[in-house]
């Protein structure tokens, strides 16, 4: 037994209106709120593995650009020594930023 929300008066849980006032029965079942809970539940983990990288996918990718960014610090200008380059729009002509001495690009 519980009691109507309208009229408070004492009807069966399985009574589908209440005899009293006609007001319905709508109750929201413990399996029901189980059921929404275990989907949601179930469904953070999907969600999660939608939005995560790759953790080792971007340390290899880091990795290599630290090895192409290594091998362009090791040339070093012939005319002035300087380290600096910028690309230009040769493939493999590198310009000394400091000096502007066009230098072939060593390695890649």
């Amino acid at each position: 037994m519980k009691n109507c929300k309208t009229c408070n008066e004492s009807i069966s849980k399985k009574a589908k209106i209440c005899p009293k006032c006609g007001e319905p029965n709508t109750q929201t079942s413990r399996s029901t709120i189980g059921c929404l809970v275990l989907i949601i539940l179930l469904s953070i983990p999907c969600v999660r593995s939608m939005y995560s990288v790759d953790n080792n996918y971007v340390r290899k990718i880091l990795n290599e650009y630290q090895k192409i960014k290594d091998r362009e610090m090791s040339q070093s200008c012939k005319h002035c020594q300087g380290v600096n380059f910028i690309k230009t729009d040769y493939k493999n002509i590198i310009k000394c930023a400091s000096c502007s001495n066009l230098t072939k690009k060593v390695g890649k």
